[in-house]
């Protein structure tokens, strides 16, 4: 491995994609010069964290995120709908989209302009589906979410809501869940509640298509803001 052979990058993406050994593929990694020494393409990067994520070795997928090019500490905490915020190469640090019949989804150009973009939903009725989302490290304290989702076709039992959940165990605790009010527009003004004892969070989009509707339900998820309690930056 030390000398790089050309089956490298290609028996370290198996075994990633295998589960269940993404630390010892990090150290090996290191071991033998780093990423751009094995793989040009750029795909072990999301391999990587991805593999990181799903065996729950938070700590060693923050800093190697942090080394990654173009990385932002901020977008570790921020929950917004922009272009570093939804790299599929840096899932889960960005958003993901959980693509599964029979649910559609996918990043647009917000409405309202800028560098924002909004997440256009489509599900079938009688369905409900985890929609999106994002791997958050949160110091302990108050924050103020908020978030809006519209739609011209709700019905009397269709909604979406948020959920924040504890990242640290396979069942992943619920710390906060936010069920706003129907209408055209379905709006969201929260303040939950980060404890010291769950520094990674899960932020999810959950959507429920109600059994009465004839055709899938369209909506259209803005951009959602996070900030700490009592702060004027939106993160």
């Amino acid at each position: 491995m030390a000398t790089s052979p050309p089956w490298l990058g290609a028996f370290f993406a198996s075994t990633l994609r295998a589960g269940g050994h993404s630390a010892a593929v990090a150290a090996l990694v290191d071991r033998v010069g780093g990423l751009k020494s094995i793989d040009r393409s750029g795909q072990l990067d999301g391999l990587l964290l991805q593999g990181l994520a799903n065996d729950r070795h938070y700590e060693q997928l923050r800093q190697r995120y942090l080394t990654m090019p173009g990385a932002g500490r901020d977008v570790l905490t921020a929950v917004r709908f922009d272009t570093a915020g939804v790299r599929p190469d840096r899932i889960p640090i960005s958003w993901q989209i959980i693509r599964s019949e029979p649910l559609l989804a996918s990043f647009t150009k917000a409405e309202t302009g800028g560098n924002l973009l909004d997440l256009s939903i489509s599900l079938d009725p009688g369905n409900q589906a985890l929609v999106a989302r994002k791997l958050l490290f949160l110091p302990a304290g108050a924050y103020r979410f908020r978030a809006a989702v519209r739609s011209t076709e709700w019905t009397a039992d269709s909604t979406a809501w948020w959920v924040l959940k504890c990242a640290l165990t396979k069942d992943e605790p619920v710390i906060w869940e936010g069920r706003p009010l129907g209408g055209d527009v379905v709006a969201l003004d929260a303040r939950p509640v980060v404890g010291a004892a769950c520094p990674v969070q899960f932020l999810d989009l959950v959507v429920a298509a109600g059994a009465d509707g004839q055709t899938p339900l369209e909506l259209v998820a803005a951009s959602p803001t996070l900030v700490r309690d009592g702060s004027a930056a939106a993160r």
